[in-house]
């Protein structure tokens, strides 16, 4: 009676863990980059973005992070770049036209927190694509403030939306 009491306590106790099991991914557009040549397809992130860059690392300070991912642009990477070097996690590179890249992020082991930077017109649909129900499509060519949260556990995704750093003048 003993073993098969404890057996079964021990089956819930696993079950319970097993639920709980949740996966976190940040989702932010790149910091302000630098305007002073329109020709420079790939210009880096300007003193104001550098800051931002500092502010999400400051934000997430105190959160596990386990993997990192950035477009190949300078200003992604810079983006993400203080939280890599604080943390000591490789940036792994991804396209915004690669489908496989949703089967990768969904594929990581849960209970693994993930934070993602890429564009303006990019980060929304991706957040959607995980399951994210946000009601705009692409945020506006100058807002960078914006921190997308998604806590998934198994089929279900909880989204918050939220500001970090300098606030910007859009309120949209």
């Amino acid at each position: 009676m003993k073993k098969s009491s404890l057996f079964i306590i021990l089956f819930f106790c696993l079950a319970n863990i097993a639920l709980a099991q949740t996966k976190t991914i940040w989702i932010v557009r790149h910091a302000e980059k630098q305007m002073d040549d329109i020709k420079n397809s790939n210009p880096t992130l300007s003193k104001i973005g550098l800051n931002r860059a500092e502010d999400l690392r400051k934000l997430l300070k105190g959160k596990r992070i386990d993997y990192l991912f950035a477009t190949l642009y300078l200003r992604t990477q810079q983006t993400v770049l203080p939280l890599s070097k604080e943390r000591n996690i490789t940036i792994q590179d991804y396209k915004t036209n690669d489908n496989t890249f949703i089967e990768k992020l969904n594929n990581l082991p849960v209970n693994n927190n993930i934070v993602i930077v890429g564009h303006s017109n990019t980060i929304i649909p991706l957040a959607k694509e995980l399951g994210a129900k946000i009601f705009f499509n692409q945020l506006n060519e100058d807002d960078y403030d914006f921190i997308i949260r998604l806590k998934v556990k198994g089929k279900k995704v909880r989204t918050s939306i939220n500001r970090y750093g300098l606030k910007h003048h859009s309120s949209k």
